[in-house]
């Protein structure tokens, strides 16, 4: 019971901060070059978050709200994590199958969650919040800290809110 208490409460290092910032930036870049090679291949055309409708201030203003709505998703996601892993591992083994297996489900999971956000694009859905949402947890198991997965992806919506402010001057 120790165990589990204590991975709410682990403090988090400025080095910790520094490698989630770095890390979702890499995140982004990713995402980013998996996107042009997709449209590259394909005749994918993207949605644009709502959120990025409203106007650069606007955005900037709502920086809080999202950073408490982050708590709500972190906890939604960690619970779908839990889910999947409890069904694979009745029909899975090995452990490290069973945890691939339940990051992939949860990560398609959690992105499909998001369909109703970017117009039903499940691609999108997939790719922008599944893949790194799948990163967020293998933080979350790598530092055995909550935190960990909730500062990464605070740290990748940010990195998208500043480069859509850049991209948008």
């Amino acid at each position: 019971m120790w165990d589990q208490r204590f991975l709410l409460s682990k403090k988090i290092t400025f080095q910790q901060l520094k490698i989630s910032f770095f890390s979702a930036f890499i995140i982004y870049i990713i995402m980013l070059l998996f996107l042009a090679v997709l449209i590259f291949l394909t005749a994918f055309n993207g949605t644009s978050n709502p959120i990025g409708n409203e106007g650069n201030t606007n955005m900037f203003n709502k920086t809080l709200g999202i950073a408490i709505q982050l708590i709500g998703e972190n906890i939604m996601f960690v619970s779908i994590l839990f889910f999947w892993h409890k069904i694979t591992r009745t029909f899975v083994i090995s452990p490290i199958t069973s945890i691939t297996t339940s990051l992939i489900l949860s990560g398609s999971s959690f992105g499909l969650l998001h369909l109703s956000t970017y117009n039903y694009n499940w691609i999108q859905c997939l790719t922008i919040i599944g893949i790194p949402a799948i990163a967020q947890m293998i933080f979350f198991l790598i530092f055995k800290n909550i935190h960990m997965g909730y500062i990464l992806h605070f740290n990748y919506n940010l990195i998208i809110i500043l480069f859509s402010y850049i991209v948008s001057i």
